[in-house]
C-alpha cells in the first residue's frame, strides 16, 4: 500500500490589446460585401473606398478601426491524491482530488471612424466611441474521484466529477453582479481488455458538460453531452495500427459568439442553444518502422478521421453560423474527411521528413447540403517539408517548409469574408542544447 498528496497554487495573468476593423459608417456588411463581391450599388462603391480607389467622402464609407483592450487573470488551488494496493489477485489506484479556480476579465473595447483619403488611411475628429466596458468572473468548485481497477488482462475505470459555478458580469466600474449558478454530477467509465499480447480493446462513455458564460441570454442551458468510443489498439513487431469509433449525443449543443465568428461588441462570448445534435465518425491511425542499411531507420505514419455531425432537432438561433436549422442539418465547419501522412528517414545525425495533410469541403452555415453552392469552404492538401542536421551533441542545425507548394484556399468567410489559408513559407534554424 502507498498514499501520496500534492497541492498547487496558482496564479496567471494575461493583458493583451489590439487594433482591428470593426464596421463600416454606412451600415454596409463587411462580411457579405467580402464574400459576395458587389459589382453594382453601394457595395461596389464601399468596395472600392476600402481599396483606396474612392474617397471616404465621396461614398460616405468611413472605416470603424476599434481596440480591444483585455486584462485576464486566473487563480486557484487544487489537490490531488492518490493511494495505491498491490496484491497477487489485483491492483488499483483510486485517484481524489478537489479544486477551487476563479477566472476575471475586464474588456474595455472603444472605436473612431477613420476616412479613405487618395489611398490612405487617416483619423477623423470624432470622438472616441465605448463599445464594450465590462468585467465578468467565474467561480468553480469541483471534486473527482477516479478508480482504475486491473484484474489480469482486465481493466475497469469507474469516475465520477461534481462542478459547481458561478458566473456574474457587470460594468468595470461597479464589478460583476447577478450572480447565476448551474452544478452537475459527470459520470463516467472506461474499460479495456489486452485480448491478445498485440492487440488491447477499449471502450468507454462519459458525460460531458460547458457551462453557460457570463452575459448569454437568459434562456441558454448549459451543453451537456454523452460521449461513447470503443475500438482497439494493435502493436506487432515494428507495426502500430488503432481504430477507434466514437459518437457523441448532444442534449443542447451551444454556439459561441467570438470575434472571430463574426460576432459584434454586444455578442461577444455570450452563447445561444443549439439543441441536440449527433456526432459520429471513425479515427484510424497507423505507423511503420523500416530499417534501412547505414543505420537509418524509414518511418512510415498516417492518420485518417471521418466524421459526420448534424443536428436532430428543430430550432431557430441568434447565432450566425446557425441560423434556423432543421433535424438533419450540418452542422458548420465540421470537415467529414480528414487525413495525414508522413515518411521520415531518421539517423543519429539527421532527420528527413515529408507530411501532407488535408480535409474535405466544409459548410459556412448550417445546412442539408454538404458541399452548397454558397457559403461552401473549400477542401485542402498541403505539404509539409522538415530536416534536421546534429552538428554534435550539443548543436543541431535545421529548415522547415510549410506548404511548400503554394496552395491557397479559403479557410474561413468569417468575420469579414474570407481568410486565406497560410502562405508557402520557409524557415532555416540553429538549435543548442545546453
Amino acid at each position: 500500500q502507498n498514499f501520496d498528496l500534492r497541492t498547487v497554487i496558482y496564479h496567471h495573468t494575461l493583458d493583451r490589446e489590439w487594433f482591428k476593423v470593426n464596421s463600416l459608417s454606412n451600415g454596409v456588411s463587411i462580411h457579405e460585401l467580402l464574400y459576395l463581391n458587389p459589382d453594382t450599388g453601394m457595395g461596389e462603391a464601399t468596395l472600392a473606398t476600402l481599396k483606396g480607389e474612392v474617397n471616404s467622402d465621396e461614398t460616405s464609407a468611413f472605416i470603424v478601426k476599434g481596440t480591444n483592450d483585455r486584462q485576464l487573470k486566473n487563480y486557484g488551488i487544487q489537490t490531488v491524491g492518490h493511494w495505491r494496493l498491490d496484491t497477487d489477485a489485483f491492483s488499483n489506484e483510486l485517484e481524489f482530488g478537489f479544486r477551487w479556480h476563479k477566472d476575471e476579465v475586464f474588456r474595455l473595447h472603444t472605436q473612431s471612424p477613420w476616412q479613405m483619403t487618395e489611398g490612405v488611411l487617416s483619423e477623423t475628429p470624432d470622438p472616441l466611441e465605448t463599445t464594450l466596458d465590462s468585467h465578468t468572473d467565474a467561480t468553480a468548485v469541483a471534486l473527482h474521484l477516479h478508480n482504475h481497477l486491473t484484474i489480469g488482462r482486465f481493466s475497469i475505470l469507474p469516475g465520477i466529477r461534481h462542478e459547481r459555478i458561478t458566473s456574474r458580469v457587470g460594468p468595470r466600474e461597479d464589478g460583476p453582479q447577478d450572480p447565476k449558478t448551474h452544478s452537475i454530477w459527470l459520470p463516467g467509465l472506461g474499460l479495456y481488455v489486452e485480448a491478445l499480447d498485440w492487440l488491447t480493446v477499449i471502450a468507454g462513455a462519459n458525460k460531458g458538460f460547458s457551462p453557460v458564460s457570463p452575459g448569454s441570454p437568459a434562456e441558454t442551458l448549459p451543453e451537456t453531452a454523452w460521449n461513447y468510443e470503443a475500438g482497439f489498439r494493435a502493436s506487432v513487431s515494428n507495426t502500430r495500427a488503432e481504430v477507434i469509433g466514437f459518437y457523441s449525443d448532444y442534449d443542447n449543443l451551444v454556439g459561441q459568439c467570438t470575434m472571430s465568428s463574426g460576432c459584434s461588441n454586444e455578442e461577444l462570448d455570450t452563447q445561444f442553444n443549439g439543441g441536440s445534435a449527433i456526432v459520429r465518425g471513425l479515427e484510424a491511425s497507423v505507423g511503420q518502422s523500416v530499417p534501412l542499411s547505414h543505420g537509418m531507420n524509414l518511418l512510415i505514419d498516417g492518420a485518417y478521421a471521418i466524421t459526420e455531425a448534424r443536428f436532430a432537432s428543430d430550432f431557430e438561433s441568434g447565432f450566425h453560423q446557425f441560423g434556423a436549422v432543421e433535424s438533419g442539418y450540418d452542422l458548420p465547419y465540421v470537415p467529414r474527411h480528414q487525413g495525414s501522412g508522413a515518411l521520415t528517414i531518421d539517423h543519429e545525425r539527421f532527420m528527413v521528413t515529408a507530411r501532407a495533410s488535408g480535409r474535405s469541403s466544409m459548410r459556412d452555415i448550417a445546412g442539408i447540403d454538404p458541399e452548397p453552392e454558397a457559403n461552401r469552404v473549400e477542401g485542402i492538401m498541403t505539404v509539409d517539408l522538415a530536416a534536421e542536421y546534429r552538428l554534435n551533441d550539443y548543436w543541431a542545425v535545421y529548415a522547415n517548409g510549410t506548404n511548400v507548394t503554394g496552395k491557397q484556399t479559403v479557410e474561413s468567410w468569417r468575420p469579414f469574408g474570407a481568410r486565406p489559408s497560410a502562405p508557402r513559407k520557409w524557415m532555416l534554424g540553429l538549435k543548442a542544447k545546453l
